[in-house]
């Protein structure tokens, strides 16, 4: 996600990835099931907030910390 969000990111004050979910699952090729389980995760923590079509990252910091500590898990 992190990498989409430099890609296809709107940048404002939030960014805003104009995306449906199945298409961003499509793109990080894991299940819509699955990625709604890790936006709910984000939406309840505060980082990201959703719409129609649209995921809004409300805390990119937070999210880069939130990705870099999965990445440090599996290691």
């Amino acid at each position: 996600m992190i990498y989409m969000l430099h890609l296809y990111g709107t940048h404002t004050n939030k960014t805003i990835l104009n995306f449906t979910q199945e298409e961003i699952a499509e793109e990080l090729g894991i299940s819509r099931i699955q990625l709604g389980r890790v936006l709910k995760e984000l939406h309840d923590e505060g980082i990201i907030s959703t719409k129609r079509n649209r995921i809004i990252i409300e805390n990119s910091k937070a999210l880069k910390d939130k990705f870099d500590q999965v990445i440090i898990t599996k290691q």
